[in-house]
């Protein structure tokens, strides 16, 4: 009886200070949650975030026929860029969206640009799969991934003719209307 007893009161006291050491580590995990901006959390503070009011970075995508393009040439006038996941399903929503905001010419298919890190091949499929009236781009270097990041999907972005980004969202929902996303392209 007295073993048990014994038994009972060290897995009490080791229970006590198990709460008490992981109750100071999860108080710890919020503190850092409090001081981070949504979109910046601890585990990603190292890498360069694509953020409202930074510059678009420049680096170089390959479109579906194979050619290289570079950001600086591609984001010229301003684009809406939408950062694409094959198996995401979110972006299914997002690219039926920007689809008939172009179909009902809200906005021109010249202004909208995807971006995903499938090789040029299966993005040319995946674009006519999904009827896409605006141009997808691949990553094949992972640039955005590896640098920036991009590993939330679907992520949309609008991006003045000054390189400026001016929206970041994941919401697939989220209205831009015409004159505010004309407002924000020319900037």
């Amino acid at each position: 009886m007295k073993k048990l007893i014994i038994v009972i009161t060290v897995l009490a006291v080791a229970g006590m200070v198990y709460w008490i050491v992981g109750k100071d580590k999860l108080q710890n995990y919020y503190e850092d949650s409090d001081n981070s901006t949504p979109q910046q959390t601890s585990k990603t503070t190292e890498k360069y975030r694509l953020l409202i009011g930074q510059r678009f970075p420049t680096t170089n995508l390959t479109n579906t026929d194979g050619h290289t393009v570079s950001t600086s040439e591609l984001l010229k006038g301003g684009k809406v860029v939408l950062f694409l996941d094959p198996g995401c399903n979110s972006c299914e929503g997002m690219i039926s969206k920007w689809v008939g905001l172009v179909d009902k010419r809200s906005v021109s298919a010249e202004e909208v640009i995807g971006i995903c890190n499938m090789d040029p091949v299966d993005a040319a499929l995946y674009s006519q799969e999904r009827r896409m009236n605006f141009r997808l781009y691949c990553d094949t270097a992972r640039y955005f991934w590896n640098n920036h990041d991009v590993t939330d999907f679907p992520l949309q972005l609008v991006v003045g003719k000054s390189g400026t980004i001016h929206e970041h969202t994941f919401d697939v929902g989220r209205q831009i209307f015409p004159d505010q996303l004309n407002r924000w392209l020319q900037n």
